[in-house]
């Protein structure tokens, strides 16, 4: 997945340029990387834990920081 995601959102400056499309924050790179990734998730709880499997686990990725964010969790009852 990382190689993947190196291709499809490059954070490599110079990729970018070629386009001729200009960001304000100069920061094309880090949205095209977030959106490769995803912006939410699902997670069931079970027993008051999160119900992952044995490899999996959440990760927050931050490409286009250092930044202040705010995090959000909803909690929906079945």
């Amino acid at each position: 997945m990382e190689m993947g995601a190196i291709v499809v959102a490059p954070a490599e400056a110079h990729l970018c340029e070629d386009s001729g499309y200009r960001h304000i924050e100069d920061n094309s790179a880090s949205h095209r990387q977030a959106s490769a990734m995803g912006f939410s998730t699902f997670v069931f709880v079970e027993d008051g834990r999160l119900a992952l499997g044995r490899w999996q686990t959440i990760y927050l990725a931050e490409f286009d920081g250092p930044r202040t964010r705010r995090v959000l969790v909803k909690v929906v009852r079945d």
